[in-house]
């Protein structure tokens, strides 16, 4: 049996610790499901851990963090 983990919203709750995490975030007037860097310092989501592009209209995460 497989446990199903229902996605937090955000910005109503973040996740605890900084990592990659499944967002659900706003793109062209649709939602997508992509892969993204959450700082826990600045409270944001990124494309990467550089920082240089963070995204913009995340509806919800996955709180499940991404390892590697």
């Amino acid at each position: 049996m497989t446990k199903v983990l229902r996605w937090k919203e955000f910005p109503l709750c973040q996740p605890a610790q900084s990592g990659w995490y499944m967002i659900n975030c706003k793109v062209n007037n649709m939602y997508i499901t992509v892969m993204s860097f959450f700082d826990t310092g600045t409270a944001s989501w990124y494309e990467g851990t550089s920082k240089e592009r963070n995204f913009v209209g995340v509806a919800a995460f996955d709180p499940k963090q991404i390892s590697g």
